[in-house]
């Protein structure tokens, strides 16, 4: 099994998903030439036991390329620096584990992140659209994958209008 599979009990593996959440969150001013807040995109799967599990795709540092998959049970749906959130339904048989099972199958722990440090959001619209292309979303739920797709093309900071950035497509 992979890695970051370890960060999670079986337990936790196999609960069950009620939906996928699509969260921007804030990582402050990168640089001191910065006039807006950078952010992070993040998968919440807000999990049957009132929790979520975490989906991030990082770097481990500033000179890595390929990105690192942050697996982690969070005890809160809520994130506190979060910025916009998009929900999404699921069907009712989805678990963790079946995410997890999916990402590994296609390679979506193998990622090479963009130079300009905004490659995390075109993973994510990856990993929706892949949830709903092996349908595990809900029926109920069609077209809002490509609505965040464009809400990520967005940078949120605080309290300002959203201000396009477009997404940097990268390679798995």
């Amino acid at each position: 099994m992979q890695s970051f599979y370890s960060s999670l009990t079986e337990e936790q593996n196999a609960l069950r998903v009620e939906a996928v959440r699509v969260t921007v969150l804030s990582v402050g001013y990168v640089f001191d030439s910065d006039t807006r807040s950078g952010n992070l995109a993040s998968i919440y799967l807000l999990t049957s036991d009132g929790n979520s599990v975490r989906l991030n795709m990082t770097k481990a540092n500033i000179t890595h390329t390929m990105g690192t998959l942050e697996v982690k049970h969070c005890i809160y749906r809520d994130a506190y620096s979060s910025l916009a959130n998009y929900n999404l339904e699921v069907r009712d048989n989805l678990t963790v584990g079946n995410v997890l099972d999916l990402l590994l199958e296609l390679g979506r722990d193998k990622y090479r992140l963009s130079a300009s440090r905004l490659g995390c959001r075109f993973w994510v619209t990856t990993i929706i659209d892949d949830l709903e292309n092996y349908g595990h979303m809900s029926p109920t739920n069609a077209g809002n994958s490509a609505l965040v797709g464009r809400a990520l093309q967005y940078n949120y900071t605080g309290r300002a209008s959203p201000e396009f950035e477009p997404m940097v497509p990268v390679l798995f």
